[in-house]
C-alpha cells in the first residue's frame, strides 16, 4: 500500500514537472514571437479568462473534492450525476451574465480605461465555458480516486497541446499578433474538454443511471464561499498582470511584468495542484469522519515539505532571476525585483493553501470568504498606489503585502481549529460515563 502511495506521488510530481517545464517554454517562445507590448496584451487577456473562468465555477472547483470524494466513497453515481449537472447549469448562466457585465461595461468605460475593441481579451473571453468545465471535469476525476489519470490529461495532455499550436503558430504566422496567440494558446482547453467528458462517462458507466435531486443551497453557500479564495488561488497573479495593464503608463512594462509573473506562478504551478491532488480528498473524509489528529499531521507534513522547497526555488529564483528572464529577451530583465518578489508570495501562497478549503470542510465558510474577499478588495487600491512610487515593482509588492495579510492569518487560525478538536475528542474520551 505505503509503495502504491509512493508511485503515484511520484508519477504526479513528474507530471507537474513536465506541466512546468512546457508552460515556462511555452512563455518565452510566445515572448520571443511577439513584441513586449504585444506579450502584455496577451497575458492581460489571458489573466482575464483566467479569473472569469474560475468566478463561472461559483467555487464548485473547491467544494467538488468534498461533494465528489464522499459521494464516490458511497459508490453514490447519481449524487455525482447532479452535482456535474449543477455545475454545468451555473457555468452557462454565468458566463453569460459575464458576457453581458463584460460588454456593458465596456461600453461605459471604454474612454476611461483606454481599451479598444480589438483588445485580444475580447476573443479570450468566448473560451470562459469550455475552460470552466475543463478545470472542473479534472477536479472530478481527482476526487473519483483517479488523480494520476486527471493529471495527466489536466497537466501533460492539455500543456503538450498548447504547445504544439504555439510553435504551430510561430512557425506559420510570420507576423504573429497578441489574438492569433490566444486562439492557439486556449483552443487546445475545448480539445482537452471532449477528452475529459469521454473519460468521466467511461468512470460513471454500468454504476447507475439518473441523477439525485440537485442540492442548491448545500452546494452553492459553500461554493460562493470559497469562490474568492479559488479566485486568489488560481488567478491571484492575474490580478496583478490586469492592475499592470490599467495602471503602468508603459506598455513594455506590462510585458516585462507578465514575464515575472509567468516564472513566478511556475512553484504554484508545481505545487498548489500537487498538494491538493494528494491532501484534500483525504482532509474532507478526516474531517467528516472525525479524525482531528490525521489531519493536523497532514498539514503538518504540508508545511513542512513547502517549507524547505519553498526556500530552494526562492534561492534560485535570487541567483538566476535576471538569466531566467533575459530567455525572453534582454529587456525583460528590468522585471527582476518583481520576480523576486512574486516568487515570495507564490511561495506563502502554496504553504498557506490548504487552510482555506479545509476550514470550509470544518463549515468555517464566512471566516474564509472574509478574508478572500479582503484579499481581492486589498490588491487592487494597493496595485495603483505602489505602481505611483514603484512602478510594475510596486504592483508585485502589492500582491505580496495582501497575501501576507490573509493568508497567514488563515492558516494560523485552522492550526487553532484543529487543536480545539483535537482537545475536545480527548475531553469527551475522558469524560465518565454515566
Amino acid at each position: 500500500m505505503a509503495g502504491s502511495g509512493i508511485r503515484t506521488s511520484t508519477t504526479l510530481f513528474l507530471a507537474q514537472v513536465f506541466s512546468v517545464a512546457v508552460l515556462f517554454v511555452t512563455s518565452f517562445i510566445l515572448a520571443q514571437n511577439l513584441s513586449p507590448s504585444e506579450y502584455g496584451d496577451f497575458s492581460a487577456a489571458y489573466s482575464c479568462v483566467a479569473i472569469a473562468y474560475v468566478v463561472c465555477l461559483l467555487g464548485a472547483d473547491i467544494t467538488a473534492f468534498n461533494v465528489i470524494s464522499v459521494a464516490h466513497s458511497k459508490n453514490n453515481v447519481k449524487d455525482i450525476n447532479a452535482y456535474v449537472a449543477y455545475v454545468f447549469t451555473t457555468v452557462l448562466a454565468m458566463s453569460a451574465a459575464l458576457y453581458t457585465l463584460g460588454l456593458v461595461a465596456f461600453l461605459v468605460l471604454r474612454n476611461v480605461l483606454e481599451v479598444q475593441a480589438s483588445h485580444p481579451v475580447f476573443v479570450a473571453v468566448l473560451f470562459t465555458p469550455a475552460m470552466s468545465m475543463t478545470f472542473f471535469f479534472y477536479k472530478v476525476l481527482t476526487s473519483m480516486s483517479s488523480p494520476v489519470l486527471s493529471n495527466m490529461v489536466y497537466k501533460v495532455v492539455l500543456n503538450a497541446v498548447v504547445l504544439v499550436f504555439v510553435l504551430v503558430m510561430a512557425r506559420t504566422a510570420g507576423d504573429a499578433s497578441a489574438r492569433t496567440a490566444v486562439v492557439a494558446y486556449l483552443t487546445p482547453w475545448l480539445l482537452v474538454l471532449v477528452l475529459f467528458v469521454i473519460l468521466f462517462r467511461r468512470r460513471t458507466a454500468g454504476a447507475g443511471a439518473g441523477k439525485s435531486p440537485i442540492q442548491l443551497r448545500a452546494w452553492l453557500v459553500p461554493g460562493v464561499s470559497a469562490m474568492p479564495y479559488s479566485i486568489a488561488l488560481m488567478a491571484l497573479a492575474n490580478l496583478g498582470v490586469i492592475s499592470a495593464e490599467l495602471f503602468a503608463g508603459d506598455e513594455e512594462q506590462v510585458g516585462h511584468y507578465a514575464a515575472a509573473t509567468w516564472v513566478s506562478q511556475l512553484f504554484n504551478t508545481l505545487f498548489v495542484s500537487l498538494a491538493f491532488t494528494l491532501h484534500l480528498s483525504r482532509a474532507s473524509l478526516c474531517v467528516s469522519e472525525g479524525r482531528p489528529r490525521e489531519l493536523r499531521g497532514l498539514i503538518k507534513r504540508h508545511l513542512t515539505s513547502m517549507s524547505v522547497i519553498g526556500a530552494g526555488f526562492l534561492l534560485v529564483i535570487v541567483v538566476y532571476g535576471k538569466q531566467i528572464l533575459r530567455l525572453y529577451g534582454e529587456s525583460y530583465t528590468d522585471a527582476y525585483a518583481a520576480l523576486v518578489l512574486l516568487t515570495l508570495m507564490q511561495v506563502i501562497v502554496v504553504l498557506c493553501s490548504l487552510a482555506t478549503p479545509i476550514l470550509n470542510y470544518m463549515g468555517h465558510h464566512t471566516m474564509t470568504a472574509a478574508f478572500s474577499v479582503l484579499l481581492i478588495i486589498l490588491i487592487v487600491p494597493a496595485s495603483y498606489v505602489l505602481d505611483r512610487l514603484w512602478g510594475v515593482t510596486g504592483i508585485a509588492l502589492s500582491l505580496l503585502l495582501a497575501v501576507a495579510v490573509t493568508f497567514v492569518p488563515k492558516q494560523i487560525l485552522l492550526m487553532i481549529a484543529v487543536r480545539r478538536q483535537i482537545h475536545q475528542r480527548a475531553d469527551t474520551a475522558l469524560a465518565p460515563v454515566r
